[in-house]
């Protein structure tokens, strides 16, 4: 569950605007991994990795991997070598083998109500890469800039975690030189070339930086590209094939601090105008005509503000950046962090956020933000803007709003447009403390038709006393296609929980607490096992768990929960309902063996009313203490099953890993 949708940064570096805006993409990757215990070792997944300096200049590594599993057998090992002349000068080479096909790829253009499946070929299959970067001022005194390049080869089949390569192969290479031949002249040049057997792009820009005067400035570039396909991907925007050039110029003004003759200083600003054309182009490729205008001004010693607007054939743009030097009133930050969920780790909306971008509070009680999206390339592609200001009228209280619009072309989802409305609320005063998120989403595509998305997330805290504390959350997700309704989707999870915590008797812990959970899936998602879910479920579950410090070594604790639930096969309003009760109950033992160690023993049962069937079994495991607030342990399930009584899957059985932090 992420606090805010996916951000896609834009970074122009070149000279022609490939779209509205131009940049490098940011995709949201998630590994699942799937462990089967002590029973079956042959399917178990390890790896490592090695490196050395030799001496100054030359590192040597080696990389192993093995996956046993059934179906997704695979072996990849690889070994690679760097040379370091200077900090901005090194080659660096790479081999890498792989044997067997591995696990999928799931792909989603949709925020995953929607999912394509790629799988490689498997077989044996190598891949080299070869990169290196010369610091132009090793090669001469009077010398100024830098010239990099890259060749990485795939062979067909290769398969890697995260890396499937089609039947036909995957070969790329490219060149770049950014040189300043004098104090008024800068030289830019880059040319790529990527080629998969079933389509190619090949890329080539240049252009100059001039410096007329101190002031005055002009940019001149030249960029052409090759696009061809084997395949008729989802996307009429990426099945446009053939030659075009483009052209673009822009001139600006500088006006760079200084002190003036009064001894104020005087800050930096610059205006720019830019216009760009296609001189040349197939039929079967879409013109490029862009002009617009932008402008940068330092405000103040720490903030620069930069904007852009402009109109073409790839509709409009704007794009908008605050670049804040990081300190009291302001931030730059790029996170990737889930919403923790425990009350007492609010504050005035600062929680955890996958963001890329830059904020600025202009006052004690307001903030803005803007942030550039844009993807292009083999996955996703795309131009967002974002922007949006935070408010926080009285103190604790933050109010926060977001708009974004923006085309999405992807290969497998086609082409889509998305417009995205979100809004928040949090606070934080004293024993009270809540946040709340809501967005409202719709894309409309070429493939899937329609959809209207809700999403939802609150959270709300409050200490009634030193020693009762009484926590609530609600986490939901409705969404709804108007090209088919078995890919409707609805998930609602609402729980409240009361902590007892009495400050005259700390041996004494207890937790009450009920789960509400409705789980509708869309017919287009996904299971681990890449199966199309099976069941609609609906559950209330009341649990109750307790521990007592019996000594200052042993701690004995016990845990009862009772699940009135029901499934049903069918989608919608047809199919039956059938029920599902459940009772666990668990006893606990927590033993401090040395000053920093603890060891658990737990026996446990599940009880399943509608199967007549009742499961016991043990669970062990040890725990260091690392500080006084967090400990980390690794144990053994014997049985198959959760105390969480909302997971209806019973793999639970093994080794498992622990973190627990306490405050």
């Amino acid at each position: 569950l992420l606090r805010d949708a996916l951000p896609i940064t834009a970074d122009r570096s070149l000279f022609v605007r490939n779209s509205a805006l131009a940049g490098n993409p940011v995709h949201l990757v998630v590994n699942y991994e799937y462990s089967t215990g002590l029973t079956a070792p042959d399917t178990f997944t390890f790896g490592g990795r090695a490196s050395h300096w030799l001496n100054d200049n030359i590192k040597v590594g080696v990389t192993g991997y093995d996956q046993g599993e059934d179906q997704a057998e695979q072996t990849l090992f690889g070994g690679d070598i760097t040379y370091r002349h200077s900090e901005g000068s090194y080659l660096k080479a790479e081999y890498a083998n792989s044997d067997g096909a591995g696990d999928p790829t799931l792909l989603s253009g949709t925020g995953g109500y929607d999912f394509t499946e790629l799988n490689a070929a498997g077989g044996s299959a190598d891949a080299w890469h070869v990169e290196f970067a010369a610091d132009l001022s090793d090669v001469s005194e009077t010398a100024d800039g830098s010239f990099t390049g890259y060749w990485k080869e795939r062979g067909a089949g290769f398969s890697g975690p995260g890396e499937l390569v089609a039947t036909q192969g995957v070969k790329q290479y490219g060149l770049q030189l950014d040189t300043k031949l004098t104090d008024d002249l800068t030289v830019k040049a880059k040319a790529d070339s990527t080629d998969n057997g079933v389509g190619s792009v090949e890329t080539i820009e240049a252009g100059i930086d001039y410096a007329f005067t101190d002031n005055w400035y002009a940019q001149i570039g030249l960029r052409a590209d090759d696009r061809g396909t084997g395949i008729v991907t989802a996307s009429p925007t990426l099945n446009q094939t053939g030659k075009r050039t483009d052209g673009a110029i822009q001139v600006g003004y500088r006006k760079p601090a200084r002190i003036n003759d009064e001894g104020e200083r005087e800050r930096a600003w610059e205006l720019f105008a830019f216009g760009q054309g296609t001189v040349d182009r197939d039929a079967t490729r879409q013109k490029n005509d862009r002009f617009g205008v932008g402008g940068a001004v330092q405000a103040t010693e720490r903030l620069t503000l930069e904007a852009e607007v402009s109109e073409g054939d790839g509709d409009f743009g704007a794009d908008l950046v605050l670049d804040y030097k990081i300190g009291e009133r302001g931030s730059i930050y790029t996170s990737y962090a889930l919403a923790n969920e425990l009350p007492d780790s609010f504050n005035t909306g600062r929680l955890g956020r996958l963001t890329s971008g830059t904020k600025y509070r202009f006052a004690d009680n307001v903030s803005v933000f803007a942030e550039g999206r844009f993807t292009h390339g083999a996955g996703p592609t795309g131009l967002t803007q974002a922007y949006g200001v935070d408010f926080t009228p009285l103190e604790g209280l933050a109010l926060g709003a977001k708009y974004e619009t923006g085309d999405i072309s992807d290969p497998t989802a086609g082409d889509i447009e998305r417009n995205a409305f979100g809004f928040s609320v949090d606070y934080n005063d004293g024993p009270i403390r809540f946040g709340n998120t809501i967005e409202y989403r719709t894309d409309e595509g070429n493939l899937f038709g329609k959809r209207k998305t809700w999403a939802s997330r609150h959270i709300a805290g409050y200490q009634a006393s030193d020693d009762w504390r009484v926590f609530g959350k609600v986490n939901a997700a409705i969404s709804e296609s108007e090209n088919d309704e078995v890919l409707d989707a609805e998930y609602v999870e609402a729980s409240v929980a009361g902590a007892y915590r009495p400050v005259d008797n700390d041996r004494l812990n207890g937790l009450v607490k009920y789960t509400y959970l409705y789980d509708l899936p869309s017919a287009a998602q996904l299971t681990r096992s890449g199966q199309t879910p099976e069941f609609t479920q609906r559950s209330h579950v009341f649990a109750i768990d307790g521990t007592y410090q019996l000594t200052d070594r042993l701690a004995l604790g016990g845990k009862i929960a009772h699940r009135l639930g029901e499934i049903k096969l069918a989608r919608g309003e047809q199919g039956e309902w059938f029920d599902s009760k459940a009772t666990f109950w668990a006893v606990r033992g927590d033993y401090r063996l040395v000053k920093e160690w603890d060891a658990v023993a737990e026996l446990r049962s599940l009880s399943v009313s509608e199967a007549d069937d009742t499961r016991v079994g043990g669970l062990v495991a040890a725990y260091r203490h690392f500080g006084p607030h967090v400990k980390a342990g690794v144990g053994y399930n014997f049985t198959n099953f959760s105390d969480d009584l909302t997971d209806l899957s019973y793999d639970e059985n093994g080794v498992f890993f622990n973190i627990i932090a306490k405050y």
